[in-house]
């Protein structure tokens, strides 16, 4: 049956049952899943209630958040490394190397700068697929399935945005690009580097915000950009961690996710996720919806493919009706979108391009 586009409405709590041949393991008794769905059948603790006040209620899971993740301080003024320079058809496309920490860390990041700057700026954050630099039009190995990789999900838009006038940031996040260990392993790298570090009490969430806040210190300094007209766009992982950094940095003016408009708790409960996107202790207090409405009164632009399997639209219109609720009451319901289109994981790129002109204008 096709999907009729029509929004839920009334619906208190979606969440799918148990993978097919658990139920009656879990009536025994015998499930160690039963742990999960204990603590998964509990409202979130700040989970937003219409009626209640939103400033307070904003302010009370901001400071939770920021509690768990205790991101690193970014270097003010970040020391930055120009290695590599290509003329391309209406732009100049640049390779840089940012030194974030003072134990040398250093984010490799392109950075695409039009001939006809329009003042904004676009951190174009990549998702799983990146290699090298597919955001960019540029495909890592295995070339001929990267560039499959770039057809099937739209994947250029760091380049789509510089066409466009933007100045375009894409930053190799912790674990992808040029920051794969390429260890030999049977366990997921993302997993690996997740365990590795909540032993210490850090999140690769975490992290990857402290080279973002570092590249946007970074991006202030140059002459082309103007950071009040700052704006943030990802495809999957580069979603969900463009939905993390425009809820806890103000700086970022409006923000596009694209292909992850699903839930932590469905995401884990069909075992579709990677350590990369979690943070320790935060379903006690918020999900998804919640942390997209933190981004609240800013503009953000929501893209959902019906086929996309990431994002089951039955669970994604829930999120959405929730974050819509949070909008609401910040009084910033013309600033929320949602574009379903018919597709499945992909950059959709229609609708958002024009509302990004009107917002960073």
């Amino acid at each position: 049956m096709r999907p009729d586009r029509t929004l839920l409405t009334g619906v208190q709590q979606a969440f799918p049952a148990p993978p097919d041949g658990l139920s009656g393991q879990l009536r025994s008794g015998l499930s160690p899943l039963g742990d999960f769905l204990r603590l998964a059948n509990q409202p979130c603790a700040l989970q937003f209630v219409p009626g209640t006040d939103w400033e307070a209620w904003h302010a009370a899971l901001r400071a939770e958040l920021d509690e768990l993740l205790h991101v690193p301080p970014a270097p003010p003024a970040p020391e930055d490394h120009l290695v590599g320079v290509s003329e391309e058809d209406g732009y100049r496309r640049e390779r840089h190397l940012l030194t974030v920490d003072e134990h040398g860390t250093q984010v490799p990041y392109w950075l695409l700068v039009p001939e006809r700057p329009n003042g904004a700026a676009l951190l174009c954050l990549h998702g799983h697929g990146y290699t090298f630099g597919e955001t960019v039009g540029v495909p890592g190995e295995p070339i001929a399935q990267q560039r499959e990789v770039m057809r099937d999900h739209n994947y250029g838009y760091a380049r789509q945005a510089v066409r466009r006038g933007y100045v375009a940031a894409t930053p190799d996040f912790r674990g992808f690009g040029e920051r794969d260990d390429h260890e030999p392993s049977h366990r997921d790298p993302c997993d690996a580097y997740f365990l590795r570090l909540s032993q210490y009490g850090h999140s690769i969430v975490a992290l990857q915000l402290h080279d973002l806040r570092a590249l946007i210190n970074h991006l202030g300094s140059r002459p082309e950009v103007d950071l009040f007209r700052l704006g943030c766009l990802g495809l999957s992982y580069g979603g969900r961690m463009t939905m993390y950094a425009a809820a806890t940095d103000g700086r970022i003016r409006a923000a596009v996710v694209s292909g992850a408009l699903n839930s932590f708790k469905e995401r884990l409960l069909r075992n579709q996720s990677c350590g990369a996107q979690f943070v320790p202790g935060l379903l006690r207090f918020a999900d998804v919806p919640e942390l997209l409405g933190l981004i609240a009164p800013r503009p953000l632009f929501l893209e959902l493919g019906c086929r996309d399997d990431t994002s089951p639209e039955l669970f994604a219109s829930e999120i959405y009706q929730q974050v819509a609720r949070t909008y609401a009451a910040a009084d910033a319901h013309k600033k929320l979108v949602l574009d379903v289109f018919e597709w499945d994981h992909r950059f959709h790129g229609v609708g958002c391009w024009p509302w990004l002109e009107e917002q960073l204008r």
